[in-house]
């Protein structure tokens, strides 16, 4: 039995960097899977254009390809997903045609077709065209843990049917398999199965490299693995110490020098920057069936606590969580206690002070604090009222004129501060905590309510509907229910593309934009979110 090894860093490590590798790192990454005679390298995915920015390796184009200096020696492959060719409004094979040429002029050699269980069934159509093309194809079994053994052997003898099909994979995507698991799995394959097996692990429970090696022994001959882990939560099975065992077992030699300097120089930064690998969210998550990008995105997200981050960890361990769903992370982490049913029967609450004005929304970007002066001025200047989105300590208290709070969290640990600041308190919440009413006594609060509904926004005289418990979604209600006459931002700065909160923003910008035209928005510090840019140093009068 011959043994062949994947590297697919680029294309599962992009999930915590947006597909965006270095050019430098890439062609170092290059020379060294090649020094260390991997097989094959899945330089990305293959992708139809998304509604937000990924690099390249998100597409991994032809004419992308051509530009890489790829050794002659790689074979190199690319992952599509069978959902973005199963719903791209063309029939499959259509769409197949789209995203692929014919492998005779294609830098890419193999095919690999990622498929949720019950989505198998319906890729016939794709692995036909792409072995039609002269394509190497593999297909992709994803979430294999906890499947039924018999639809298992089922669904390998459709795929045998298909004579298409080169290689069959399954994935351990949520990191909760075991030896035993894998060579149930397998069994289960192999019942139906006739062709080469290959394995994708994932770390979560620090079991990658073993499901791998345990793999081989049970007669599974291809098997991925990455860069010092890299991949999506937890991380995937470590090249280095993968090729280390098979070499120590006499499976195979390689070369691993060049793979131990890209791992010092390119990859150790990368690990310290984004913090992939095993650890206890990731552990607890495999244990419960938990997506791991539930428990990456909480990893990442530096607003919430550790305590109010294991809550919702333990929350989705009692729900369906093996398909991750940001709004329903969402609702755990920001829940409305006590909103209302109907804001529309809410009686209206006073916006009067924001009535046909000009409104200056301040986030809490880094650009809030090297223009803090030059904000002052533009507000004098321009006679705009002033709402902060919570407290934010580097504007001058005098120029705001009302505060926006609604995650009961924050009001809880600004209470002193929104109580003492004599400025008005906007807020969501129906104040059930005893303890926050009682140190927000005698403030200003004005009670605006709130509903969280998924791609909803409206803005009504006593609340508003927003699709995420975003207080920047709030802000735009309350401007837009007061019928401001113009919106201005600052300290809107924007996240990296990876990052969870930009693709919150993204998002909420997407649904509340066809409802605020009439209410011209201009950001006056630098941002990268999709809004009109404008200056501070501009005279908007």
């Amino acid at each position: 039995m011959s043994i062949r090894v994947l590297d697919c860093t680029l294309r599962d490590g992009g999930y915590y960097n947006g597909w965006c590798f270095s050019r430098e790192l890439v062609e170092a990454y290059l020379a060294a899977v090649s020094q260390a005679q991997i097989d094959f390298v899945e330089i990305g995915f293959r992708n139809f254009p998304q509604s937000r920015f990924l690099g390249p390796y998100a597409y991994s184009t032809e004419g992308f390809l051509e530009t890489l200096p790829i050794p002659s020696d790689l074979n190199i492959g690319v992952m599509v997903d069978a959902k973005t060719l199963l719903t791209a409004g063309d029939d499959p094979v259509a769409a197949t045609d789209k995203l692929f040429t014919d492998r005779a002029s294609s830098r890419a050699g193999l095919v690999r077709v990622a498929a949720h269980f019950d989505e198998v069934v319906h890729c016939r159509p794709i692995v036909d065209r792409l072995k039609s093309k002269g394509y190497l194809v593999g297909l992709n079994i994803m979430q294999m843990a906890g499947r039924d053994l018999n639809r298992v052997s089922e669904l390998a003898g459709i795929v045998e049917e298909w004579s298409t099909v080169d290689v069959l994979y399954f994935a351990d995507s949520l990191g909760s398999m075991d030896a035993g698991d894998v060579e149930r799995s397998a069994t289960a394959l192999r019942a139906g199965w006739t062709g080469s097996l290959g394995i994708h692990t994932h770390n979560n429970k620090s079991l990658a490299v073993q499901n791998s090696l345990h793999a081989m022994k049970i007669g599974v001959e291809y098997l991925d693995a990455t860069v010092l882990g890299m991949g999506r939560g937890a991380g995937n099975a470590d090249m280095g110490i993968l090729l280390g065992e098979l070499m120590h077992a006499g499976v195979r030699e390689s070369d691993l020098v060049g793979l131990y300097r890209v791992t010092e120089e390119h990859f150790l930064p990368l690990k310290d920057e984004y913090r992939w690998g095993a650890n206890f969210f990731y552990h607890y998550s495999a244990l419960n069936d938990i997506h791991p990008m539930f428990a990456q995105t909480l990893l990442s997200d530096q607003r919430y606590t550790a305590d109010e981050k294991f809550a919702v960890i333990e929350s989705l361990a009692t729900s369906e969580s093996r398909s991750f769903n940001p709004a329903e992370m969402d609702r755990l982490l920001n829940p409305f206690e006590g909103q209302v049913k109907n804001v529309e029967e809410l009686a209206p609450t006073d916006l009067s002070e924001l009535t046909d004005r000009s409104v200056l929304i301040v986030g809490a970007g880094p650009s809030v604090n090297a223009y803090a002066s030059d904000i002052r001025l533009f507000v004098e200047q321009h006679d705009a009222k002033v709402l902060t989105l919570n407290h934010q300590a580097a504007i001058d208290a005098e120029c705001v004129d009302g505060v926006i709070c609604v995650d009961q969290r924050r009001l809880v640990y600004e209470a002193d501060y929104l109580a003492s600041c004599g400025k008005p308190i906007y807020t969501a919440q129906r104040l059930l905590n005893p303890t926050v009413r009682e140190r927000l006594a005698g403030a200003d609060v004005r009670q605006y309510g709130c509903i969280l509904q998924e791609d909803a926004f409206a803005a009504h005289a006593g609340g508003c509907v927003i699709p995420l418990p975003l207080a920047f979604g709030y802000a735009l209600a309350l401007c837009a229910a007061a019928k401001a006459r113009r919106v201005f931002l600052v300290g809107f700065d924007g996240f990296p593309p990876d990052d969870s909160r930009q693709h919150q923003m993204l998002q909420l910008l997407r649904v509340v934009e066809p409802h605020c035209a009439d209410m011209e928005m201009t950001a006056l510090t630098p941002t990268n979110y999709p809004v009109a840019q404008g200056s501070l140093y501009a005279d908007y009068r």
